[in-house]
């Protein structure tokens, strides 16, 4: 088996596993910015809906990395650019969305 699969197996259980601990409410440490904000900064923004969104987008994360590894091991080529700007069109998305709106303060 090739060490770069192994790498991308154990990188997509670990983001599959942060994004469930997330969705569960739970790990609103892992969060930056919020692990960092005094108690009353964080009284001022829903942990439950800012952990369920950061959960769902580690799981969408995950499903993009496996995505990626389907590309690899059958070898297709022609589908690996889109696999590669998948990542960070998702990741600029989900900045855009949780900084505009308020949508996680109470």
């Amino acid at each position: 088996m090739d060490v770069g699969i192994i790498i991308l197996v154990a990188v997509t259980l670990l983001f599959v596993i942060l994004g469930i601990v997330l969705k569960c409410g739970k790990g609103s440490f892992l969060i930056a910015g919020y692990n960092m904000a005094s108690e009353e900064e964080k009284a001022k923004y829903d942990e439950k809906a800012l952990c369920n969104f950061m959960g769902n987008l580690m799981l969408v994360i995950s499903a993009i990395i496996i995505f990626m590894g389907i590309c690899l091991v059958l070898e297709l080529e022609s589908l690996k650019p889109i696999a590669t700007c998948l990542i960070p069109i998702v990741t600029i998305g989900a900045i855009i969305y949780t900084n505009t709106g308020n949508r996680f303060k109470k």
